[in-house]
């Protein structure tokens, strides 16, 4: 392994600037402001159709309203090669939020609408520094970052009777949080290099738990179904990663990590319940995961034959995956625990660790690929047939993700959370492709085979995270493609169920000028 120094002295910079505006609204609002689905079912002549496969023909749409997401980015950056020995990295990052939604969801009756009426100026944003340091012996890199977001709005101190007094609110104020990164590498020996890695890492709940108010105002009693939790935490993780690259004989380098996440605040579903039984849903800070493993990449670099085999097995546990996936989400019943007293019921709810719905135990990709020269063969027409041909095939192999067996199908009713896996799945691809020149164009001709084996992956929560198809997957497997649940009228599922495509060829000519 050979070690050089370049150095140049420079220092450049840039910055840029972009809006993104998201629109998403209703095609062709057939209820006025004032109507509700039951006018058309109990007054007018008109007929909706729901076919076997539960899709529906001709019926009025339920929900109406606007929303709108505008996103304003600025960015900038600057690099400068100090010295021989440093180089320096500093950048901005700042967003924008303009968050307008006026949307009306269940739209029956006067009882069941959902009003989704909110807006909201948040910012979030990052200034970070990196000095990249090159010494005789050793690489290290040493960061830090600042995050910072403000969400910009007001929430309810009262968490049981929020409308009760709605004038009793509270502001919302600055985060910020510094996060330290750093990477060394240095030799061991001749052909080895040793690498570690350390960082914190900062992610702000989405906009949906952040924000997401739904209420009734249409009926009397002004009813609260769902309200955003701005006083939610960012998650937070801290990672580690240590390891060794080395150089083989016969132009072959093997990389060996082993990696632990540490992800804190994460975010799950709760219920906040009167004293009479009023209750709506939010979101805490709860659950966390404890994610550990290890890498080994093991590629061959130039030749005719090049590939690489890349193995990753991987420990994923905590409470819950999701937000949603707890079987019984927590519920305060008039009454909101401290941070050390909600540690210490979800220990005792939950005592054990699972598997996270996320896991894949093992996860694998061989990849090799023959590469002819550029005068190989015999010679024709003044070309070369043989010449510059790239055969390459990838094979993938990830196991099940875990998930919890159905209480029916649970003979000794343990009640067991993540107790089974999904089927592993394998996915081989071929590409073969060849270059020639014509006049002054590349011309790069190719095939591609995807899905060789014609393997089946399966939509994790419509397949295995379904009370009905679930069931199925045990009790009627070789009809779960077809939804019977209306037979003798049936229908095909496969598109609900798949999420990938049968095996399939793509053909074309990249042209270079």
């Amino acid at each position: 392994m050979e070690w050089k120094h370049v150095f140049s002295s420079s220092t450049y910079a840039d910055a840029n600037f972009k809006v993104l505006n998201t629109l998403e609204q209703d095609r062709i609002e057939i209820l006025e402001m004032d109507q509700y689905l039951d006018d058309y079912g109990n007054n007018r002549n008109w007929v909706d159709y729901t076919g076997p496969s539960n899709h529906r023909v001709g019926r009025i749409n339920d929900d109406r309203g606007d929303r709108t997401t505008s996103t304003y980015y600025l960015g900038s950056s600057m690099t400068s090669q100090l010295n021989r020995y440093n180089l320096v990295k500093a950048g901005l990052q700042l967003n924008l939020y303009k968050l307008d939604v006026n949307y009306q969801n269940n739209l029956s009756n006067a009882q069941t609408v959902e009003d989704l009426i909110f807006t909201g100026s948040p910012f979030e944003g990052a200034l970070y520094v990196q000095d990249k340091m090159e010494f005789e012996g050793m690489i290290a890199n040493l960061g830090l970052r600042y995050d910072f977001y403000d969400l910009n709005t007001t929430y309810y101190m009262n968490k049981f009777y929020p409308l009760r007094d709605p004038n009793l609110k509270k502001d919302t104020g600055l985060f910020t949080r510094l996060q330290p990164r750093i990477g060394i590498s240095f030799p061991v020996s001749e052909y080895s290099v040793f690498h570690l890695n350390y960082g914190t890492f900062t992610q702000r709940p989405n906009f949906n738990e952040l924000f997401f108010n739904s209420i009734n105002t249409s009926s009397q009693a002004t009813k609260v179904y769902a309200l955003g939790n701005p006083e939610l935490k960012p998650e937070n993780t801290q990672a580690y990663d240590v390891g060794i690259v080395r150089s083989l004989p016969g132009g072959f380098q093997i990389d060996v990590s082993a990696y632990y996440k540490d992800v804190k605040d994460l975010v799950q579903n709760a219920f906040y319940q009167t004293k009479g039984g009023v209750s709506y849903r939010t979101y805490v800070n709860l659950d966390y995961a404890d994610i550990k493993g290890f890498h080994v990449n093991l590629e061959k670099i130039g030749g005719n034959i090049r590939g690489y085999v890349r193995y990753n097995y991987e420990s994923a546990k905590g409470k819950s995956g999701n937000p949603d996936n707890l079987d019984v989400p927590i519920t305060f019943v008039n009454y909101e625990p401290s941070e050390e007293e909600l540690a210490i019921f979800a220990e005792q709810r939950f005592p054990e660790d699972v598997y996270l719905d996320y896991d894949r135990t093992h996860k694998a990709v061989f990849n090799l690929r023959y590469i002819t020269s550029p005068r190989t063969g015999f010679k024709l027409l003044g070309g070369y047939p043989f010449a510059q041909i790239s055969i390459s095939n990838t094979f993938r192999y990830n196991s099940g993700r875990p998930y919890t067996l159905p209480p029916s199908l649970d003979p000794f009713g343990q009640a067991l959370k993540m107790n089974e896996r999904t089927p592993d799945e394998r996915e081989w691809r071929i590409r073969v492709e060849k270059k020639f020149d014509v006049s002054s164009t590349g011309i790069t001709a190719y095939l591609e085979v995807f899905n060789v084996l014609n393997e089946r992956f399966w939509q994790y929560s419509r397949t295995f995270n379904n009370d009905r198809n679930t069931v199925r997957w045990y009790t009627d497997h070789a009809n779960i493609l077809t939804d019977n649940e209306y037979a003798p009228y049936v229908s095909s599922q496969e598109v609900y169920l798949l999420r990938n495509e049968p095996r399939h060829f793509r053909v074309g000519l990249i042209l270079n000028f």
